[in-house]
């Protein structure tokens, strides 16, 4: 058989899958019976094939049998394997007693433990293909001499001197000048270090006239660029689940904390809502209240954008990521979604969903003493949610704001319009804060 390298039963043994050999001769016979354990090649932590065979003295297969599927028709590649670590073992002379009596040593040679190991220390190849590959003679590689300065000088001069731009010549100094750029490269977008970045431990030996006076100056350098502005809104659409999200907010003031900034005294600013401004908590709460508001809200903006595209033309809803200002760097909201039409332009978008009034009416709602709404769906004026959508519209520059309020029987729609002799209180109001 000349391409028996080739076969399973081969590749077995030479993988050392054949484990200990026994053999028994039975009194008054002419048949030796060998047996040994083989590990399947495919699942080496399963239990082994037990392959055994009666051979006669002259070599002879009398019978074998193995409790493999294949087996069972008294020829599979385990018992193949058998053979070979047999044939083997006589070929080398394992099978002869040694003079000093000791046990054989052929055959306690087998694979005991398949044992991890990198790619580098394996051997993929057959023993073919080692064999032929060091009988093939190798081209010898020719070698090259390094060409010298002025040999390279007078390559690139005699390029230079073509009537075409050999693009070679525009990795090299002196010869390029013959390229330019087409067009502006292009600038690889960055995310700014967020506000926490400025914390020094330094600032608590400072006194408070210094500290005061550091921070001023911080506020009044502080700017934003266009695009890094536009990189954070890209990259902040998923809100709650951007961890960019949660870093840019911290140490700017927000739509949801704009209110309590434009009621804190001056003199005196409320140390919880500075605490809530500089260390927000990245841990979503699990109040009820806010659990079932974020929950909802899609499902409020998809029956607010199933309503109003009746009502306009090309009427579209999208996500809003977290967007700074760039007058005042140190504001920044994240709107709900973002609506345009061809009619009115775009407008932000503020959805709440009130869990006392789940599952109320929509005269229900309106009868409770603490609804925003008023008179045909007007939002109240004097309610933290008006800051919070003028301060969006102030952001996002836009004329109007749909204040959605979504319960199980009711949707409210209020169209805010954009008042800036408020957003100028509010916005000066937040700067003497901030500083």
């Amino acid at each position: 058989m000349k391409s028996f390298k080739s076969l399973d039963a081969h590749i077995f043994y030479l993988s050392g899958w054949v484990k200990l050999v026994q053999s028994y001769i039975p009194e008054q016979s002419n048949h030796v019976i060998l047996r040994a354990d083989v590990t399947p090649s495919m699942r080496v932590n399963e239990a082994p094939h037990h392959p055994w065979i009666a051979l006669t003295k002259d070599g002879s297969v009398a019978v074998a049998l193995c409790d493999c599927m294949t087996g069972l028709s008294e020829s599979c590649s385990h018992i193949g394997a058998l053979l070979f670590k047999i044939e083997a073992a006589v070929k080398l002379g394992y099978t002869k007693t040694a003079c000093t009596e000791e046990p054989c040593k052929w055959n306690a040679d087998f694979v005991k433990k398949v044992v991890p190991a990198t790619i580098s220390k394996i051997n993929f190849y057959k023993a073919a293909r080692v064999k032929k590959a060091k009988e093939t003679k190798r081209r010898k590689v020719k070698k090259f001499a390094a060409s010298s300065i002025d040999q390279q000088q007078e390559l690139l001069s005699a390029l230079y001197s073509c009537s075409t731009r050999p693009v070679a010549l525009s990795t090299f100094d002196g010869v390029s000048d013959k390229f330019f750029w087409t067009r502006p490269a292009p600038t690889i977008a960055k995310m700014p270090l967020p506000l926490n970045s400025l914390y020094s431990s330094d600032n608590q030996n400072l006194t408070i006239d210094d500290l005061y006076s550091k921070c001023k100056g911080i506020c009044d350098r502080m700017t934003i660029s266009d695009n890094d502005k536009t990189y954070i809104y890209d990259c902040t659409k998923t809100q709650r689940s951007s961890m960019t999200w949660y870093e840019q907010r911290i140490g700017r003031v927000s739509s949801s904390t704009i209110h309590r900034i434009y009621k804190t005294s001056l003199e005196k600013p409320s140390k919880s809502l500075l605490l809530q401004i500089c260390n927000p908590s990245t841990t979503d709460l699990k109040v009820p209240s806010i659990v079932w508001g974020r929950e909802h809200e899609k499902q409020a903006i998809l029956k607010f954008k199933e309503t109003l595209s009746t009502m306009h033309q090309d009427f579209t809803v999208t996500d809003s990521g977290f967007l700074i200002d760039t007058v005042y760097p140190f504001i920044g909201v994240s709107a709900d979604s973002i609506a345009n039409c061809t009619c009115h332009g775009k407008s932000v978008v503020e959805v709440k969903c009130p869990y006392k009034h789940r599952d109320s009416t929509y005269e229900e709602y309106i009868a409770d003493s603490t609804c925003c709404i008023y008179d045909r769906n007007k939002l109240d004026t004097f309610h933290p949610y008006y800051s919070q959508v003028q301060l969006q519209m102030y952001v996002h520059d836009t004329e109007f704001c749909s204040f959605v309020v979504w319960g199980k029987k009711f949707l409210i729609v209020s169209h805010v319009t954009r008042d800036n002799e408020f957003i100028q209180k509010l916005t000066t109001h937040v700067r003497t804060v901030f500083r």
